[in-house]
């Protein structure tokens, strides 16, 4: 009995040492502490961006230094985070591409939809209100594409993301079936965005929704009224029993009204 040793299968774990438990504590408060480092850092350069850029330029030709500072402060988006910058600018009355110093579109008053020949018909009004052209519309979403949905501090460390802008298309040479390519690529992820928008026009036309899409704008229908006058003779006959037959219940003539004493 005394040379039996316990298996290890039933030994009691060793606890760690409290220099373990420490260290164990400051890594996590390590990770984090840089978590929230990172969220601060997108957190400043969408303020910053929000007012984005200093120097008055073109959107199509954006002032070098201006555009390699919003490549470097967008890398870490996500998505999210781009909509939000997008936001912010409307806010500041500024068009959605960071790039672009001018206002975005005013449409005026009326409902969700508008009429928009520029951007394809019939769109959702705040759409059309997030910046100044379609042109700039085009160069924001090809910027947002190329944003991962993965967190940021699991991106921070990888030194090669990088974001393009558009390449506008040049007047003097004819499009390449590369540059055709790329651009087919960065608008597939749109189509599935573009088509819910049709649907909801069209379901906003099928519900008679037209008046909306244009302030103060009404639209008068023709309804002709007709009326059918019938002529129809009461019947006859039908409230006649002199046999009295509206007496009989299952075959079996009541006596009441031969004998007025029972009704007393």
């Amino acid at each position: 009995m005394d040379d039996y040793i316990i298996p290890k299968s039933i030994r009691q774990p060793s606890r760690p040492s409290k220099e373990d438990a420490r260290a164990l504590a400051v890594q996590h408060a390590t990770i984090l502490q840089h978590r929230k480092d990172l969220e601060a850092q997108i957190l400043s350069s969408l303020i910053y961006l929000s007012t984005f850029p200093p120097n008055t330029t073109v959107a199509s030709q954006p002032n070098p230094a201006d555009a390699r500072e919003f490549r470097n402060h967008i890398r870490l988006f996500q998505p999210s985070d781009y909509d939000d910058l997008i936001a912010e600018r409307n806010v500041n009355d500024l068009c959605g591409y960071a790039l672009c110093p001018r206002e975005n579109r005013k449409t005026g008053r009326g409902g969700e939809w508008t009429l928009a020949p520029d951007a394809g018909g019939i769109v959702r009004r705040k759409e059309v209100e997030m910046w100044c052209t379609q042109k700039c519309k085009r160069r924001a979403l090809y910027v947002k594409v190329q944003l991962s949905e993965t967190a940021a501090w699991e991106r921070a460390g990888i030194p090669d993301i990088e974001i393009c802008l558009y390449e506008e298309p040049s007047t003097s040479a004819p499009e390449t079936e590369e540059d055709a390519t790329a651009r087919k690529m960065s608008e597939m992820k749109l189509e599935d965005g573009r088509q819910t928008m049709r649907d909801s026009a069209r379901l906003a036309l099928e519900r008679g929704e037209v008046g909306s899409l244009q302030p103060g704008a009404k639209t008068a229908v023709g309804v002709m009224l007709q009326e059918h006058v019938v002529e129809s003779a009461p019947p006859t006959g039908v409230f006649e029993d002199d046999d009295g037959d509206h007496m009989m219940v299952e075959g079996y003539r009541s006596k009441i009204e031969d004998n007025p004493n029972l009704m007393k």
